[in-house]
């Protein structure tokens, strides 16, 4: 192992002695010298994910979380410089973690946290204009066959407890540590759909449990009607009010009147 290699494998491991290739006057120098590099690379990597997942954290609290992040960074250390990537570990990291038994829906929070965070990063494109869905709601035949391509800044999980109402609770108060919870049911399951609005802020709603699905379907290029066909027609209402409302479309195919197109 080379020098830097040596320097960069101990950082999060806090067992190994620091490498010899630090120069220092005598060991315990170089032991104090490289612990400071040690806390502060474990300090950077707590902040990071304590600012992708800040209702985990208050769910936690600061010391529950800070050990949390310590150990997912220890066991699974940064492949990549970009830390918003990175830190995409910790749902992964914290399904293997035994959960507390009053706090089940962690996990859930957690995916919901990743995926505003994705949706945040994601690209950029125009939303379906109004006068499209305009054009296929006055044809049902039209919209049910047209296949919609969804907008890259948008996301959705099938959550078995209500990690959008948690979420929603949370960012809602002043803060996220300040949320009232006596409102929400935390044990019902529920779907989450994360998009960007056209200020560049994240949003979230709840969706009935199933849209998740359609949205999956339509992902793969099904049909519309095809898509929503297991659904209620109160979910199926919302699914559509997000689709046409919230910009969560590009373009449909077969495209009605020419008013937008699949690139």
């Amino acid at each position: 192992m080379n020098g830097h290699a040596d320097f960069a494998a101990g950082l999060l491991r806090p067992e190994r002695p620091a490498p010899q290739a630090l120069h220092a006057a005598d060991p315990q120098a170089r032991e104090h010298r490289y612990a400071v590099y040690r806390n502060n690379t474990t300090s950077a990597l707590i902040a990071a994910f304590a600012a992708a997942y800040p209702v985990l954290r208050a769910l936690l609290g600061v010391d529950g979380f800070a050990h949390l992040a310590r150990e997912c960074a220890r066991a699974t250390p940064p492949r990549t410089p970009v830390l918003a990537e990175y830190v995409q570990v910790l749902p992964g990291f914290l399904a293997t973690t035994p959960l507390p038994a009053t706090l089940p829906y962690l996990v859930d929070v957690a995916r919901l946290e990743a995926a505003c965070l994705r949706v945040f990063h994601a690209a950029d494109a125009d939303a379906l204009p109004a006068a499209a869905w305009h054009a296929l709601q006055a044809d049902p035949q039209r919209l049910g066959q047209a296949r919609v391509l969804l907008h890259p800044a948008c996301a959705w999980l099938a959550c078995t407890h209500a990690a959008a109402d948690l979420w929603l609770a949370h960012m809602r108060a002043a803060h996220p540590e300040l949320a009232e919870l006596d409102q929400v049911d935390a044990y019902a399951a529920q779907d989450a759909l994360a998009w960007r609005d056209p200020t560049g802020r994240v949003q979230v709603d709840a969706l009935p449990s199933g849209c998740a699905l359609a949205l999956d379907a339509l992902q793969r290029g099904a049909p519309l009607l095809q898509a929503v066909a297991a659904l209620s027609p109160q979910a199926c209402a919302a699914l559509l009010a997000h689709l046409a409302g919230d910009g969560l479309a590009v373009a449909v195919q077969p495209d009605p009147d020419g008013l937008a197109e699949v690139s």
